[in-house]
């Protein structure tokens, strides 16, 4: 797999572990914004 195939699976890896955890996510940074960045 050459460099470009390879950066682009991975980005498509990450987004889609994103939107998976995607309420856990929102949670987090709902968490982060009432409490600053602890």
């Amino acid at each position: 797999m050459d460099e470009i195939s390879k950066t682009f699976h991975d980005l498509i890896v990450e987004v889609k572990i994103q939107t998976a955890d995607q309420p856990q996510l929102l949670e987090r940074i709902r968490k982060q914004k009432e409490g600053g960045l602890s």
